[in-house]
């Protein structure tokens, strides 16, 4: 039986340096809107954290040169044609710096709290691509709610 390989790595810009897509962040948020609705008493909490919360930058600096290496592991499944064996190759970031804006919109619907609680809530979960083998967590830092007035333009 020969062994699948597959590759999961970051998104490189012009330079070579790794980012996130500030899609993996909105992820990390409705998975936990998911988890996090019946405490903090929200119906379809995830529909409406996806409709009204949107990240900033499109691309996440990682505050890294490159990846820190290159982890493996072998995954086994059973299919259809029996079971099936693959290494996982992926990249991974040694304790990296994220800084990003969440845009909300201003409807009383997704409050600070909510968004505090969904991330303090996913620091355990983690982000990114190996959640299920305890990879990606992190510890939130610094939250700040900074009000925009509006363009009297």
């Amino acid at each position: 039986n020969a062994i699948e390989k597959s590759y999961n790595g970051f998104c490189e810009d012009e330079h070579g340096r790794p980012y996130l897509e500030n899609r993996n962040v909105k992820a990390l948020f409705k998975e936990g809107a998911n988890i996090m609705k019946k405490l903090l008493d929200q119906k379809n909490l995830k529909s409406k954290l996806a409709e009204r919360v949107f990240v900033t930058p499109e691309r996440i600096d990682l505050g890294v040169a490159h990846p820190s290496g290159v982890g493996q592991r072998v995954v086994h499944a059973m299919t259809m044609q029996g079971p099936r064996s693959s290494l996982k190759l992926y990249d991974y970031v040694e304790s990296p710096t994220l800084s990003f804006d969440l845009k909300v919109l201003n409807d009383g619907v997704i409050s600070a709290h909510m968004l505090q609680e969904i991330l303090l809530y996913a620091q355990e979960g983690g982000l990114g691509a190996d959640r299920s083998q305890e990879k990606g967590k992190f510890s939130l830092v610094r939250f700040e709610e900074i009000t925009e007035e509006p363009d009297e333009s």
